[in-house]
């Protein structure tokens, strides 16, 4: 019985002493609880064209964002609900109206107004540089004010059309719906250059366009910093989003960043890039199969002469056997007459020999 009571009692101070611990360690205060409890689901919504930042898989969040709200889902408990959506725009307008409650990736510095004016931003999480890109034979770019005058090609909607179009009027500027239609611009020749962050535009470069874009530079002016966006009526959300990234260690964002790069699809490379990053292994290669296809040619002309040196061979062979067969015969023929008729005496006495009667 005591035995009994004392396990009962180290059982009852452990589940105290667990319960107190996951308090204390609670980043989270009262009201911040409370709403979290009030608010088990979160709307957000991502940019479609953000990869591999985000993006979506077969209608799948997927990307950097992804691995974060999975870290704060852990942390908070909060289950967050995709809301599918064309654009960035098409989201900031929805967040506007009440109808979105976070937003996975925006810049402040970015941000146009009147729409920086009303939402609120989480602590940084990421952050990129701002890279130009140009064709192989342009000279390289480091101040956009160099670019006055020329066509640059930008994502419609991304926040570097906004900066462009704030802070250098002179730039003309190409929408596109993608930031690969912007690298296709410049590809084409319709636009002297794109902009976009690092993050990703030199995966794109090397899978699909190496050898024909090239990075120009980076805007130093123009630092992409990632922060959540969340709408101005709620900044108990704000809060308890900067408190979970809080939580992570460096472990932590070293784990999500593997994650991020070891499951991101990074697309089918183009045949015009494959020759380009290949060329000396496909030029040894083509090199190898005209070797097989001129030695197989040579094995098919000898086995042909063989073939025809052999044809001969029994030709000849069937011509010389009926050229000695034929007067061999006739041999024969003539020994076999000789055989049964009767021949003079050897004496040559010839007269004396019977002469046949008429």
């Amino acid at each position: 019985m005591r035995l009994s009571g004392l396990h009962q009692w180290l059982l009852a101070m452990s589940l105290a002493f667990c319960s107190g611990s996951s308090v204390a360690a609670s980043p989270f205060n009262a009201g911040e609880q409370a709403w979290l409890a009030n608010h088990p689901v979160v709307r957000y919504a991502i940019d479609p064209h953000g990869w591999p930042i985000e993006y979506l898989d077969d209608g799948e969040h997927k990307g950097l964002t992804q691995e974060y709200l999975q870290r704060i889902a852990d942390i908070t408990g909060i289950r967050f609900q995709l809301v599918q959506v064309q654009n960035r725009h098409q989201a900031m307008g929805l967040m506007l109206r009440g109808k979105l409650d976070l937003l996975t990736a925006t810049s402040p510095r970015l941000i146009p107004p009147p729409f920086n004016k009303q939402i609120l931003f989480s602590d940084p999480y990421f952050s990129g540089s701002t890279l130009l890109v140009t064709r192989a034979d342009k000279p390289i770019v480091f101040d956009p004010a160099k670019l006055s005058g020329k066509t640059v090609a930008v994502e419609q909607g991304d926040p570097y059309e906004y900066f462009l179009r704030e802070h250098y009027p002179e730039i003309k500027i190409v929408q596109t719906t993608t930031p690969l239609g912007a690298l296709d611009a410049v590809a084409d020749g319709d636009a002297y250059a794109a902009v976009g962050l690092d993050a990703i535009l030199q995966s794109v470069i090397q899978r699909r366009y190496y050898g024909t874009l090239h990075i120009a530079g980076s805007v130093s002016e123009m630092p992409r910093l990632v922060s959540m966006a969340v709408s101005l009526q709620q900044p108990m959300l704000r809060d308890i989003i900067n408190k979970s990234l809080g939580q992570l260690t460096a472990e932590d964002t070293d784990n999500i960043l593997y994650n991020w790069l070891r499951t991101t699809d990074y697309g089918t490379p183009t045949v015009a890039s494959i020759v380009r990053h290949y060329w000396i292994e496909l030029s040894l290669l083509a090199v190898a199969l005209c070797l097989l296809l001129l030695f197989a040619q040579h094995a098919r002309s000898a086995k042909r002469a063989a073939q025809r040196s052999e044809a001969e061979k029994s030709m000849f062979l069937a011509m010389m056997s009926h050229e000695i067969r034929t007067p061999l015969n006739a041999v024969l023929a003539s020994v076999e007459l000789l055989r049964g008729s009767m021949l003079p005496p050897a004496n040559g006495s010839w007269w004396l020999w019977p002469t046949p009667r008429q």
